[in-house]
């Protein structure tokens, strides 16, 4: 810290954390991030530290989930993607067989949810929340909007 700076000031922590973390960078009583992170490792959430060290240029890495994880995170709320595409696909059609098309891809959308449902059933593990409720909702809010404006032209 400079004389001229007043005590407790942080202005010296900005240069010392943005350069990179090796025993040339800070030397012996220089204020930066090496120097702080020590006395304040007690009071520093771990969360916190992890989210430091990685925005410093540390060389913290995430954690990769599993493939099977990462689909079954992210396969609960797939059936909006069916909605949008169904939306789109009635609001752009001119012709009654577009129409069906956008039921059909709706109807869809109900096959990667059931799959997953089922597959959860079976491996007896929770839905995803708040993923499964969401997409839940979104495919049967959408369902009930289509079935409002385009009913007349249900396949069957």
């Amino acid at each position: 810290m400079d004389s001229h700076e007043p005590p407790g000031s942080t202005a010296g922590l900005s240069e010392a954390i943005a350069k990179p973390h090796d025993e040339t960078a800070l030397e012996e009583g220089t204020p930066g991030f090496a120097n702080v992170v020590p006395t304040m490792t007690d009071q520093v959430p771990e969360e916190t530290r992890c989210l430091l060290e990685y925005g410093t240029g540390g060389n913290m890495q995430q954690k990769k989930k599993p493939l099977t994880q990462s689909v079954y995170e992210n396969i609960w709320g797939s059936p909006a993607l069916f909605v949008f595409v169904a939306g789109s696909l009635f609001l752009t059609s001119k012709s009654h067989e577009r129409d069906e098309s956008a039921w059909l891809v709706y109807f869809a959308g109900w096959a990667p949810l059931l799959l997953i449902g089922v597959w959860s059933l079976l491996a007896r593990r929770k839905p995803d929340i708040p993923a499964a409720p969401i997409g839940l909702g979104i495919l049967v809010a959408g369902g009930l909007y289509f079935l409002l404006l385009e009913h007349e032209s249900l396949p069957f």
